[in-house]
């Protein structure tokens, strides 16, 4: 769904141009029939401000205080009617658009992770424990691991997943065993297939 952008950094002469140039193409707009706030009163904002600029240009401290009050009055105009365009368009793109406002990006979905390339199994410090390291791929969050108990022609069982490092520490296993492992990287977008087995020897 399609939202509006605001951009309340412009300088007062572009929000004044950015207003008419809304209420001229949402004048007759079949999409935004009795706006809310009014068209006459977004122009009367707009004016306002416009008037209040020009004689605070001589650098007169009460007249710049009113161009702030007259500028913070159109702001709460745009957001009102920004909120109306919102609901009128149900998010279409279009419809937005035609109202003279100009709509967000949409960020881009993060891909699903590669199958991770390399997978290492080395000896811990301790008995019973290999430790299993994986090169980082890129866009992955999390890590899976999972473990051949006896061979690789006995079915893999889940030991534990790794959050960004690609590192796992595989406990309580047999001294002086094979044990294969595979691995693979998630993120929100979805998991990648299983890396090809590694295989380490406990001590």
């Amino acid at each position: 769904m399609a939202r509006i952008k605001l951009n309340f950094r412009k300088s007062v002469a572009q929000q004044v141009e950015k207003t008419r140039e809304i209420i001229l193409q949402s004048t007759g707009n079949p999409n935004l029939v009795n706006p809310v706030p009014s068209l006459a009163d977004l122009a009367t904002a707009a004016d306002s401000l416009e008037l209040a600029s020009i004689e605070a240009s001589g650098g007169d401290k009460d007249e710049k205080a009113i161009m702030r009050i007259r500028r913070k009055e159109l702001k709460v105009l745009i957001v009102r009617f920004a909120d109306f365009v919102q609901t009128q368009s149900g998010g279409d793109e279009e419809i937005i658009l035609s109202s003279g406002f100009e709509v967000r990006k949409q960020p881009s979905p993060i891909p699903v992770p590669a199958i991770p390339p390399t997978v290492k199994v080395l000896p811990a410090t301790h008995e019973g424990q290999l430790v299993v390291v994986v090169k980082p791929v890129r866009d992955a969050s999390a890590y899976l691991f999972r473990m051949y108990p006896g061979s690789l022609s006995e079915a893999p069982v889940i030991i534990g997943a790794s959050v960004k490092k690609g590192r796992f520490v595989a406990q309580n296993l047999n001294g002086l065993s094979r044990y294969w492992f595979s691995v693979c990287a998630m993120n929100a977008s979805g998991m990648s297939g299983w890396s090809d087995p590694a295989m380490g020897i406990t001590l």
